[in-house]
């Protein structure tokens, strides 16, 4: 037998409304032996059996009772339904103190697993099952729970209708409301949408409120979007419609929030094995009082998600804990709490987490998991440790974690806790990590450029416990991918810090994680793990545009001259750029402070994380180290202000010539609109730089040099000094356009160690100037890539070059001019 047509599991607390003529129960059970049996003919001619069997067997009124003490129990009905629709109904009742999952299953295919989650409580549900062709079924109910509970399954009922199927709408579910943050990747989901008839036609997502997004193939069941770059209330709309045009509509809520940097930490979870000896310890790691103003704690209960919140308020000073009790906890627990709450109702398998602003910034557990009624969440390596223990966080955790699974850890050396006894409460109301022996801090790589090829040196501070003797061994771990399989010595170097050296690496572009082992006469404790970046191989920031989608997310190296330093466009964080002698460049950032020694014509090698901000190409979480000061600018691309609107502008320097048309004026910053015939660009002016844009005049011919970039759809470029706008403009139309391809003497020639090439390329396309030596093999390429006719200049810098001739050739749109010059050293 095949089962056809739509099979459905509703959740109601009541039993189903009657389609048709006429409502049948089951209410006619003979007892005999080891089952129960009995019969019922449905108002369409079906006639359907029922039978218990393996199991013990009770009636009470129309109660069936599913299973007691089994692994499996199983009850059936089995019958034809001779035409039309049939809809089988049933209620069951849940009691005794363990939670009951039943099983309905259609013809051996299962259609659900109905789950009651609550305990030591009665719970009502209800359920339909409905098929829409005729056939033979065997309708069968499972008590999968291997408890001691009890199941009955009360009011079953079948309807059926006895002509042709009266179409019912569909009904619309458009998912849960979702908090996310910025930039980030959301799915709207409406698989849960459906139809009696199982006649659904289309989808439609539409957005209802909120800054607008684009919605990615709208039309399916599921559909995405990024989340705006600022803080955002979205809402948004899911019309259902099926193939008789019967309509129903369900809309979410999507709250779209900034990261948020906590200044708190969970510090202490307290789990005790009896009664509710329960607690939760906040800590504030900082060297500053912190308003608890937009913090709250919330409880996760069996995987439910997110419930019961306990707002906090007042000012937390450095150093100090706040601490949360169950109000029936014992008195020395409450002694030490700043406030009791239900928050504080928990158990093993349920989750904790401290928010701010609505943001989750730490958790305990997983708020949609359930590990199961009397269990934990495993912590470093101990077995349900969330159940019957207390949690310490580590002295040297000093940032909350939302990723469990990394703050649980599979051991005591990785794990950010230290799982101790049930009933430990001795270290509640102030962060201390119980009897650790030695306390790390102040890791410093004291190498200021890791790069490969080259030791690595660090220093630590261990710190014993009082009446801890120092420890005997000190060793440095370190590796790559979660792994630290490699180990140096370290020693005593003055005081408590130690000092050690890690070997060259044969290999950079990496991120090294490492952690310090401290050996004591009677325990070995571990350090937090720490990384740094390791350079390797210099590639060019072409290559990086040329290759984003493949090096996103990777770690790469690259060695340029900054063209608008940190703090001319932003002056609350790094947001620099750099250019190479390929011609492109891109945004360095830097979310944490400003780095002052970035500034215009400093040379610099670094090494950090490729990342594409949405059509910004940067590099971010990096380090770096200055090479020289006082470098010559990259020459700039000489555009037209058509050109200006140009991917292969982005990151890059860029000389754009036309005519000050209009001066907008925003909030924050300041437009300037360059015009020339009926092409328009945009010259974006941040208030930090310096420039007065009042003091330009409309209808004047300017010449500004910035670097491109990408706001959404719109291009700009990004001016950053005063004497990069200038009017000293010649009076012809089209005097950027030179008459003709040349590349000039290079100067000085012969040189040590830089000297300087002009060029000129007559039209617009691909070119690249190239460095050969005396057996024609190419060494450098100076710049490439897309450029407008103009007239340009590049400096190279030889001084890793050994002396000899070498050959500049200049290559564009089919054409080639090649000059000699000596390097002499």
């Amino acid at each position: 037998m095949k089962l056809k047509g739509l099979l459905v599991l509703m959740l109601v607390f009541a039993v189903a409304t009657v389609w048709a003529q006429g409502l049948e129960t089951f209410d006619n059970f003979s007892e005999g032996g080891s089952y129960m049996n009995g019969t019922f003919t449905g108002q369409d001619g079906s006639t359907w059996t029922y039978t218990q069997c393996r199991g013990d067997h009770s009636i009470t009124g129309s109660s069936i009772m599913i299973g007691r003490n089994r692994d499996t129990q199983s009850n059936f009905y089995s019958g034809t339904i001779s035409n039309g629709i049939g809809v089988l109904s049933f209620n069951y009742m849940q009691s005794f103190s363990t939670n009951v999952n039943l099983k309905v299953l259609v013809n051996d295919v299962e259609i659900a697993i109905v789950t009651s989650d609550n305990e030591n409580m009665v719970v009502k549900n209800s359920g339909d099952i409905t098929v829409n062709t005729p056939g033979d079924y065997v309708i069968k109910f499972i008590n999968v729970n291997n408890g001691d509970g009890q199941v009955t399954v009360d009011n079953i009922s079948w309807t059926a209708y006895s002509g042709p199927a009266t179409n019912h709408p569909p009904v619309a579910r458009a998912g849960s409301d979702q908090l996310v943050m910025l930039s980030t990747m959301v799915t709207l989901d409406g698989s849960a949408s459906s139809d009696p008839n199982n006649n659904i036609a289309s989808y439609l997502w539409t957005q209802l409120s909120g800054t607008s997004v684009t919605l990615a193939d709208a039309g399916a069941v599921s559909t995405t979007f990024t989340a705006p770059g600022s803080n955002a209330d979205l809402a948004f709309k899911l019309t259902v419609t099926d193939s008789a045009a019967a309509v129903d509509r369900d809309t979410v809520n999507i709250t779209v929030r900034e990261p948020q940097d906590s200044k708190l930490i969970i510090s202490e979870y307290i789990e005790g094995d009896s009664g509710n000896n329960k607690a939760i310890e906040l800590f504030n790691f900082t060297e500053t009082s912190v308003s608890l103003d937009g913090y709250s704690v919330k409880l996760a209960s069996n995987g439910g998600g997110w419930g019961s919140e306990q707002p906090l308020s007042g000012t937390l000073t450095a150093g100090e804990v706040y601490v949360i009790a169950n109000s029936s906890s014992i008195q020395s627990i409450l002694d030490e709490a700043d406030t009791t709450s239900t928050v504080t109702y928990f158990n093993g398998n349920d989750a904790i987490g401290l928010f701010l602003n609505s943001v989750l910034v730490d958790v305990i557990g997983v708020p949609t998991e359930d590990p199961g009624d009397g269990l934990g969440w495993e912590v470093a390596g101990t077995a349900n440790a969330t159940k019957d223990h207390t949690l310490i966080r580590k002295p040297n955790v000093e940032s909350g974690n939302t990723d469990w699974a990394s703050s649980a850890g599979t051991n005591a050396d990785n794990s950010e806790w230290n799982v101790m006894d049930a009933n430990y409460f001795s270290d509640l109301g102030s962060h201390t990590s119980g009897p650790v022996a030695y306390t790390f801090s102040n890791s410093v790589v004291t190498t200021p450029f890791p790069q490969a090829g080259s030791e690595i040196s660090i220093t630590i501070d261990i710190t014993p416990d009082e009446g801890v003797s120092a420890p005997t061994t000190v060793k440095v771990y370190y590796g790559t991918g979660g792994t630290q399989l490699n180990n140096a010595e370290m020693w005593l170097e003055s005081g408590t810090t130690y000092a050690g050296i890690i070997p060259s690496l044969s290999e950079g572009n990496i991120v090294l994680d490492y952690y310090v082992e401290a050996v004591g006469s009677t325990e070995t404790i571990n350090s937090a793990l720490y990384s740094m970046v390791v350079a390797g191989t210099v590639i060019t920031i072409s290559d990086i545009h040329d290759n984003i989608v493949s090096y996103d997310e990777l770690t790469k190296t690259i060695e340029g001259v900054i063209t608008i330093g940190a703090g001319i466009l932003r002056d609350d964080r790094t947001s620099c750029y750099i250019q190479d002698a390929s011609g492109r460049g891109l945004n360095l950032y830097d979310a944490s402070e400003i780095l002052t020694d970035l500034t215009r014509g400093t040379r610099v090698k670094l090494v950090g994380e490729v990342d594409l901000y949405f059509t910004t190409v940067e590099i971010k979480d990096f380090s770096y180290s200055v090479v020289s000061t006082g470098q010559s600018l990259p020459a700039a691309q000489a555009v037209s202000v058509a050109g200006a609107n140009s991917d292969d502008l982005e990151g890059t320097l860029a000389t754009v010539t036309g005519t000050l048309s209009e001066v907008q004026t925003f909030t924050t910053s300041k437009n300037l609109i360059l015009t020339e015939g009926t092409d328009s660009a945009i010259v974006k002016v941040w208030p930090t730089t310096g420039i007065n844009a009042d003091t330009l005049i409309i209808g004047t011919e300017y010449a500004i040099t910035g670097v491109g970039s990408q706001y959404y759809d719109e291009y700009q470029l990004l001016v950053g000094y005063p004497q990069d706008i200038t009017d000293d403009v010649a009076i012809c139309d089209d005097c950027y356009i030179p008459a003709s391809f040349s590349l000039s003497a290079a100067y000085p020639n012969p040189f040590n160690p830089s000297t300087t090439l002009e060029y000129s390329i007559d039209q617009g396309g691909e070119y690249e100037l190239s460095v050969y030596n005396i057996t024609g093999q190419r060494v450098s390429v100076l710049a490439s890539g897309y450029a407008e006719p103009g007239i340009y200049k590049q400096t190279w810098n030889a001084g890793s070059f050994t002396s000899g001739i070498y050959f500049i050739r200049l290559e564009a749109t089919d054409k080639i001019a090649t000059r000699k010059v000596v390097l002499i050293k």
